[in-house]
């Protein structure tokens, strides 16, 4: 179907509910780990739940299935069918969590800041919380980054529903099918290597099986959970190494890990993304060690850059993870943890934010408009990126895209700061909410306003599902209107 009239019809019931009922098998099998770790546990009111819930999501997605509908998806089906999996998701996850004594919006703000990998909690005390609520929470984080889409991949031949995160790639562009299922092949193999390479990585470096395996899925989905109060400034230097270089790998576009991994190792020294990335870190770095970190600070040198690194990469990666508190760094840290949580890392990977590719195609595009003020009227040039001329419709998209984001951030800012929060934290919040990150100063816990807690969870899905696609939700027209028939 050409996606010129994607979204002029309204979406067709059938179509959306039996692809949906597609996803929500896969959500029930993602249900089986926890409920198998529950059972082994002995947690038999936490394995009731999880086992209720797995058979209803199971079910009812089995039962949609059964539709018959045409195989053709219109783009909106597309983005409303993802939008309502990752609710379905978060759903099907916060209700086993109630059994751990969280209420339900408690319960639903820690499910949706998994499946969304964002990290941030509001859980008051981790001290109190069995291994096995961190272990699933994990969980969450990590089918909630690429393994849960990823999988959706293999459902949508058609193309359709191609989710951002696994573009680019050297794919046969005359081939769209098998394009659509090899960019879902890779990515999945992609992960589940570096998992096992994080999980072997975190145990070398000393520690237990229960954290290496834990932080090896929170830091690859570049999630940010932790077993500790005080993330990563209960383990060792090289426990800290290792994890934040699970976090650049994983806010690195799959697809250029996995020609590294075949051979092709001068494409990471090439790849715009993973070098900004790098580079922004780098710079974040340096900027947050002058601003709050340096010589006026407690510890030695050494101990205080590494505090600026791995801020400056847990923001840069969205990852979220920190060796000490962000609130007790100076205004000017953390303006720069903001910047860096608004760009993100790239596209192709499990990193939120803006993304890396968009930040220099709306640099290139403003830098030609620029130019075109000393050009000739009738010279011809045209901005470009990586050796491709950037369209109007490209330029358009990306531009429209970072102002949403931003409008998103604002329209979020403000209830904050009506509410009595200090400007600059509030802000940090709602950053780290909509860049999928889960760094906080501190105004994210439980004695957070419920309607508070709920626009912090409307940020993180927004995040994860890059705007346009839960604006479409809303948008009365996806569901009202004419319908096409099948085909």
């Amino acid at each position: 179907m050409s996606t010129n009239h994607a979204l002029i019809y309204a979406v067709r019931g059938p179509v959306v509910l039996r692809h949906l009922g597609q996803l929500s098998v896969l959500i029930a099998l993602a249900g089986l780990p926890p409920l198998f770790l529950s059972i082994v546990s002995g947690s038999w009111d936490v394995a009731l739940l999880r086992g209720v819930v797995v058979l209803g999501v199971g079910g009812a997605g089995y039962g949609f299935t059964r539709l018959r509908t045409g195989k053709d998806v219109q783009l909106n089906e597309a983005m409303v069918v993802v939008s309502l999996a990752f609710v379905v998701a978060s759903i099907a996850a916060a209700i086993p969590f109630t059994a751990y004594g969280l209420t339900p919006i408690d319960a639903l703000f820690e499910a949706v800041s998994g499946v969304t990998t964002t990290g941030l909690s509001i859980v008051p005390s981790m001290d109190g919380m069995s291994e096995e609520f961190l272990l699933v929470r994990g969980w969450t984080q990590w089918y909630g980054g690429l393994g849960f889409m990823t999988l959706s991949v293999f459902l949508f031949a058609s193309g359709a529903l191609v989710p951002k995160q696994l573009e680019p790639g050297q794919i046969d562009p005359r081939d769209p099918v098998g394009g659509t299922r090899e960019r879902g092949r890779i990515a999945l193999v992609v992960y589940l290597a570096v998992t096992l390479v994080g999980i072997t990585g975190l145990l070398v470096s000393g520690m237990s099986p229960f954290d290496a395996i834990l932080h090896t899925t929170t830091s690859i989905s570049t999630g940010g959970f932790s077993s500790e109060p005080g993330s990563l400034a209960a383990f060792g230097i090289s426990s800290r190494v290792v994890v934040l270089v699970l976090c650049v790998l994983g806010a690195t576009p799959f697809i250029v890990l996995h020609q590294a991994a075949r051979g092709s190792w001068r494409r990471l020294l090439h790849d715009s993304q993973l070098v900004g990335l790098v580079l922004l870190g780098l710079l974040a770095t340096a900027l947050i060690f002058t601003f709050s970190l340096g010589p006026d600070t407690e510890g030695t040198w050494a101990a205080r850059l590494g505090h600026a690194a791995a801020f400056a990469f847990s923001a840069q990666t969205t990852a979220g993870f920190s060796t000490m508190d962000p609130a007790a760094t100076s205004e000017a840290a953390r303006l720069v943890m903001i910047l860096a949580m608004l760009v993100g890392g790239g596209i192709g990977s499990t990193a939120g934010g803006i993304k890396i590719t968009r930040l220099l195609i709306a640099g290139r595009v403003l830098g030609h408009t620029l130019r075109r003020v000393g050009l000739a009227k009738h010279a011809v040039d045209h901005p470009r990126f990586e050796g491709s001329r950037i369209t109007p419709e490209r330029a358009q998209e990306v531009l429209c895209l970072i102002l949403l984001w931003l409008l998103v951030v604002v329209a979020s800012w403000v209830p904050f700061l009506v509410a009595g929060h200090g400007a600059l934290d509030s802000l940090f919040e709602v950053v780290s909410a909509t860049g999928t990150v889960g760094l906080s100063t501190g105004v994210t816990g439980a004695e957070l306003g419920a309607g508070l807690k709920l626009v912090l969870c409307l940020d993180m899905l927004f995040g994860r599902l890059e705007i346009v696609a839960l604006l479409i939700v809303l948008a009365p027209r996806t569901w009202i209107g004419r319908r096409r028939y099948s085909s």
